[in-house]
């Protein structure tokens, strides 16, 4: 296979992301979380990495272009390995990536700090070519951010639990949307609301790429659960929620409401504009609630669709769940606007240990409700058993 020469990417958010995704895929670590949001503290770490049971590795992420400032300096370096001191827990390394080309001063530094024995841990730097190199190790991410280099029919991407995930672009997102809803898993997700779902996001996604409305480059559509996201880098716009007068020609709106007064309860709406201190994307969210939904994995399950605010309400649902004990390991997907407060939190991570008996559980927690790992509490940062992985 011959190597690519990937272009870097244009934005932070993108950056930290496809860290974060490449990451995962080398190390295949016990956690991986981005760590904070813009403007808040960070102490030098965009992304913490459990690669072994309580071990924390940090991973810096300096996006540089025209836009964001020149190259990598050794400056640079000396400055997040002094913040990456107070990270909470003591790090076993500091990982720097970089956009940047290759530097021989920079890579010095980086040895210098390490060899010192006041460095308190050592920090490494890897620069764009190395990325590139995971890049090509992981034809699956890199088609995550380079859709323009791969087929539609090779960029539908499942994992082990049913998920789903597709990027979609401007030149051929009909036949890559097409290949998502043929797919068994979506198609039993979505049950009796088939139809609508495949109305709703089609027109979703075909207002988000047009020219005269949503003018967006990049979007993707994935399915978690029974929670069905579509997202865009679009201007922003609630097709559900818009309270302007509807024109003549936007039948597309009118056929995504008739499908949603149609369903009744069946199907909640939730959107969220980007926030531009954290993602470029705007996101619809779908949450199909009927009950004659096929639960086509019998080893995860989605998170409460109510607010966790007492032990009781966590014991409550997990005395509900059914874990088949076939099932080595068991995901609970947590999206959306799912709250739990830490104690709450903390016993349903408790008792899903208690029920697992010392099989695996995975937590999967929505890119835009990171906070919720802190509200898991200490069963998460205590038990080798426990994997959280955001998705």
């Amino acid at each position: 296979m011959i190597a690519k020469q990937w272009a870097a990417p244009k934005y932070w958010q993108d950056f930290e992301e496809m860290c974060q995704l490449l990451f995962e895929a080398e190390l295949k670590p016990h956690q991986i979380h981005r760590y904070g949001r813009a403007g808040q503290s960070q102490y030098g770490v965009d992304i913490a990495v459990s690669a072994q049971y309580r071990e924390w590795m940090g991973i810096q992420c300096k996006l540089r272009n025209e836009m964001l400032g020149g190259a990598l300096t050794e400056t640079d370096i000396i400055n997040e390995h002094e913040k990456s001191k107070r990270f909470h827990s003591p790090l076993t390394k500091l990982l720097i990536v970089t956009t940047c080309i290759r530097d021989r001063k920079i890579l010095d530094i980086a040895a210098t700090i390490s060899g010192s024995f006041q460095r308190k841990h050592p920090v490494e730097v890897l620069f764009w070519d190395d990325i590139e190199r995971y890049l090509d190790n992981h034809p699956s991410i890199a088609n995550r951010f380079y859709p323009e280099f791969f087929p539609p029919e090779s960029s539908l991407n499942e994992t082990r639990d049913g998920d789903l995930n597709i990027t979609l672009q401007r030149t051929d997102w009909q036949q890559r949307l097409e290949l998502f809803f043929r797919h068994d898993s979506f198609r039993s997700m979505a049950g009796a609301q088939l139809e609508s779902l495949m109305l709703i996001a089609s027109e979703l996604i075909d207002n988000a790429f047009h020219p005269n409305k949503g003018c967006a480059t990049r979007g993707a559509i994935k399915l978690t659960g029974n929670v069905l996201s579509v997202r865009d880098n679009g201007v922003p716009f609630d097709s559900v929620s818009y309270s302007g007068e509807l024109a003549p020609e936007m039948r597309g709106l009118r056929a995504i409401r008739k499908a949603f007064a149609t369903a009744n309860t069946d199907l909640e709406h939730r959107y969220k504009p980007a926030d531009r201190a954290a993602t470029l994307y705007n996101l619809n969210e779908i949450t199909v609630c009927s009950n004659n939904v096929l639960r086509y994995d019998l080893c995860s399950v989605s998170g409460p669709l109510t607010y966790l605010l007492n032990r009781s309400a966590a014991v409550e649902f997990v005395r509900n769940l059914t874990i088949p004990p076939q099932c080595q390991s068991f995901t609970l997907r947590l999206l959306g606007d799912i709250y739990f407060n830490h104690s709450a939190g903390s016993e349903l991570v408790s008792m899903l240990l208690q029920r697992l008996n010392g099989r695996q559980l995975r937590i999967k927690i929505g890119m835009e409700c990171v906070e919720l790992i802190n509200a898991l509490g200490y069963p998460v940062d205590s038990s080798p058993y426990v994997v959280i992985e955001q998705v």
